[in-house]
């Protein structure tokens, strides 16, 4: 799970990460963050944006509120992810702004 550059997957959250610990997966750009995850072990290689097995969800984050701001993601479940919204690691408490999202959908 993670993000791209320049078309490129770059894996943030691998398979076997810990549940607990808060991975910086990228910026937002334009109030948008593009999510891309797989199971493809191939992924680990830098896998081209739109290669089969690659999903992307498009995560929306409100205009002013995202920028500046970076991305960092949690696992919740196989299924499920908590994306935060902040401006460094250290900022990560009750009050971040923080989203689920459902891999499944």
């Amino acid at each position: 799970m993670g993000t791209h550059r320049r078309n490129i997957f770059e894996v943030g959250i691998k398979r076997g990460d810990d549940k607990e610990s808060w991975i910086e997966l990228g910026r937002v750009r334009q109030g948008i963050f593009p999510l891309l995850y797989t199971t493809q072990p191939q992924a680990l290689n830098g896998m081209q944006r739109g290669t089969n097995g690659l999903h992307e969800k498009e995560i929306e984050f409100s205009g002013d509120m995202s920028k500046g701001m970076r991305v960092f993601g949690k696992i919740v479940d196989s299924n499920s992810i908590e994306l935060c919204l902040v401006e460094n690691q250290e900022n990560i408490n009750e009050q971040s702004f923080k989203k689920a999202v459902d891999l499944n959908n």
